[in-house]
């Protein structure tokens, strides 16, 4: 979940992301239309994705 700001000034809140491999390194993608009709993109790189969890071992 992640709180963008549009261009119009007005603040979104966005809960749906795409999960992004490059190399080795994990992203979240979040897309989001905004009030006024703008689309939202954010990158975002997330440290909890960065865990050891018994997949990654």
């Amino acid at each position: 979940m992640i709180v963008v700001k549009c261009e119009c000034g007005k603040k979104k809140l966005i809960k749906d992301y795409e999960m992004y491999l490059l190399d080795r390194t994990m992203f979240r993608d979040y897309y989001g239309v905004c009030r006024c009709g703008r689309k939202i993109f954010k990158r975002e790189f997330n440290l909890m994705d960065c865990k050891p969890t018994e997949y990654l071992n």
